[in-house]
C-alpha cells in the first residue's frame, strides 16, 4: 500500500517538474498547506446500516516539491484497526484525491473542484457514485464527509464523516 502512494507521488513530481507553472504555487492549492500537521479525529461510519463512532489520528505532510499533500489516517472500527493513505494534488484548478485503505485494498480516485471554500470531489459516473467533501472550519479544524448515491446522484446518504482537530 505504501509503495502505491510513493509511486503516485513520484509520478506527480515528474509530471509537474516539467512545467514551470507549478500548481502548488497557485492560490487554488495554497489553502491546503494549512492541513499539514498532526491531527486527532472523531468520526461516524455506516457499517451494515448502523452508524458507529470512532476516534483516531492523522498526519498530513507535503511531498518533496510541495505540490501535493500525503496523509495517513488511523482509527479503530469495531475492534479492527483501520488505515487509509491518501494523496491530494491539483492541476489547472482540478483537484485529485487518491486513496488506499486497509479495508478494501484498492485505489480510489476522486476528482473535483473548490466550491464556496470547500473541496467537493466525485468518484463514479454510473448509477453508484461516491462524493468526498472537505470543509475548512478554521486553521485548527476541518471536516470530511463521504456520501453515497445509488440513483445516479439524485439523492445522497452519508457513509462517513470525520472531524479533525490539530494536535501540534
Amino acid at each position: 500500500m505504501r509503495f502505491n502512494v510513493l509511486i503516485l507521488s513520484v509520478f506527480i513530481q515528474l509530471t509537474y517538474s516539467q512545467n514551470a507553472d507549478f500548481p502548488c504555487l497557485r492560490s487554488d492549492f495554497s489553502r491546503f498547506h494549512q492541513l499539514q500537521g498532526k491531527w486527532s479525529s472523531e468520526g461516524k461510519y455506516r457499517l451494515n446500516g448502523a452508524y458507529i463512532e470512532t476516534s483516531g489520528s492523522a498526519e498530513i505532510v507535503s511531498d518533496l516539491g510541495g505540490c501535493a499533500l500525503l496523509g495517513l489516517n488511523q482509527s479503530l472500527h469495531n475492534d479492527k484497526f483501520y488505515q487509509e493513505r491518501f494523496l491530494i494534488s491539483v492541476r489547472d484548478s482540478i483537484f485529485y484525491r487518491s486513496r488506499v485503505d486497509s479495508e478494501h485494498g484498492s485505489i480510489g480516485l476522486y476528482i473535483g473542484t473548490m466550491v464556496n471554500d470547500s473541496l467537493i470531489m466525485d468518484k463514479g459516473t454510473e448509477r453508484i457514485r461516491n462524493r468526498f467533501k472537505l470543509f475548512f472550519e478554521d486553521t485548527d479544524r476541518f471536516t470530511t464527509i463521504i456520501l453515497l448515491s445509488t440513483d445516479y446522484g439524485k439523492s445522497w446518504a452519508m457513509v462517513e464523516t470525520n472531524r479533525y482537530r490539530r494536535n501540534d
